[in-house]
């Protein structure tokens, strides 16, 4: 899913900048929103290919994790960023901690997962990425993008982030949660 700035009305309705005014706001409106540090951004539509790919993940890791302390979360679970002050939807999160109990959003994830779109692409590599490795627990953040076949993942070494980027030929591993899938397939799947 992609941000798209809400309209002026749409933003004016939230009157205190606060993800807990926010939140109380999201919850009587039909469409999903994200807040960005005081900006609020209605959610545009997936396309096929996008929603084919991301359930694709989902379903690899629910079948990985069942069993474990481990939750996977698609995209109408939000994950709450404390530390930028957002709260956005990603497209698969996947939360390991017993911290994360409420009903709308998770603040502990551990791996999280966006498929790119055309409209999305500059965003969940810049400004999410970002703000995603601001959370304490994240170990890994991956950006799936379906149209040129490929992934890259950003994995927590101490410190520090490491990059690794994945094409179709090649294994895409989840180090956090010690997973592997054949890229190829899971786009052929999809």
């Amino acid at each position: 899913m992609g941000p798209m700035h809400a309209s002026r009305a749409t933003m004016s309705t939230v009157q205190a900048h606060t993800i807990d005014a926010f939140l109380e706001w999201e919850q009587l409106q039909t469409l999903r929103h994200e807040f960005v540090d005081g900006d609020v951004r209605a959610m545009a539509g997936a396309g096929r290919r996008h929603e084919q790919v991301a359930g694709a993940l989902f379903n690899r890791l629910s079948a990985h994790l069942d069993g474990t302390a481990c939750g996977v979360f698609k995209g109408d679970f939000a994950v709450r960023l404390e530390a930028a002050n957002s709260y956005y939807y990603p497209d698969v999160h996947v939360s390991c901690d017993p911290r994360d109990t409420d009903e709308r959003a998770n603040l502990h994830p551990k791996l999280i997962i966006e498929v790119l779109s055309a409209t999305t692409a500059d965003n969940d590599v810049g400004e999410k990425r970002r703000n995603y490795l601001t959370i304490p627990a994240l170990d890994e953040y991956v950006v799936v993008d379906p149209k040129a076949l490929t992934a890259t993942s950003w994995v927590r070494q101490g410190d520090t982030w490491l990059k690794r980027a994945f094409n179709a030929g090649e294994p895409l591993a989840f180090v956090s949660v010690g997973l592997t899938l054949d890229l190829a397939d899971m786009f052929g799947r999809a």
